[in-house]
């Protein structure tokens, strides 16, 4: 029986340091962002949002799709997720 809970306890330990080797976004890590259009567009939309705010809703259904018409999808720019929350 011990040598089960010697197998579990290096098992956590390892687990425990594989996390320790990546940067936090606290650490000064950069965290990766949802992205919509080409990495090289010339000019970057940063919006900032909430999945459960009712204005960024409507923003999402109404004008969301005629920014991402006129300028995601023609390649002039790209959306960059913030999430506000």
């Amino acid at each position: 029986m011990p040598a089960i809970f010697l197998v579990v306890g290096i098992a956590a330990i390892g687990v425990l340091t594989l996390n320790l080797g990546s940067p936090s976004a606290a650490e000064g890590g950069e965290v990766p962002r949802p992205v919509l259009g080409r990495a090289a567009a010339p000019v970057a939309i940063h919006e900032y949002g909430d999945f459960q705010c009712p204005s960024c809703g409507a923003f999402a259904r109404s004008i969301e799709p005629q920014v991402r018409a006129a300028y995601i999808d023609t390649g002039k720019a790209r959306l960059v997720w913030h999430d506000f929350a």
